[in-house]
């Protein structure tokens, strides 16, 4: 996971916390959709460092 994915779960982890402590049900469904929409960065974070990773070339490989 890179360091931008960790900083980006923590984001939703913390977004989580406080929709627990929300005042209202609003609130507290606004935190949980930004909660998600870390995730979803994270998740296209990983995706991305997955690509550039299989698009490297293997070391040692010859060029046949």
């Amino acid at each position: 996971m890179s360091s931008a994915a960790k900083e980006f779960e923590e984001f939703a982890r913390d977004c989580v916390r406080l929709a627990e402590r929300a005042d209202t049900p609003e609130l507290r469904e606004k935190l949980l959709n930004l909660a998600r929409e870390w995730m979803h960065a994270v998740m296209d974070d990983e995706d991305a460092e997955s690509a550039a990773q299989r698009r490297r070339p293997m070391a040692g490989r010859s060029a046949a």
